[in-house]
């Protein structure tokens, strides 16, 4: 499975603030939808990139 931090998002043309809600929303995602409670931890810096698209609605493109 491929993941993706906060700072590779931003590396991806968005700011700070926009790369950290989208990795908020993809870890409540994970959590809600997909039933990994693993992500609802505070620690937890990466997220799968398929969750991240999905919110976003389009493919990243590779980095």
């Amino acid at each position: 499975m491929e993941t993706i931090t906060k700072k590779e998002i931003e590396s991806r043309g968005f700011n700070s603030a926009q790369a950290q809600r989208i990795f908020q929303n993809a870890k409540i995602y994970m959590v809600r939808e997909k039933k990994c409670d693993f992500y609802s931890g505070r620690k937890v810096q990466r997220v799968p990139i398929y969750a991240v698209e999905r919110l976003l609605g389009m493919e990243l493109e590779n980095g």
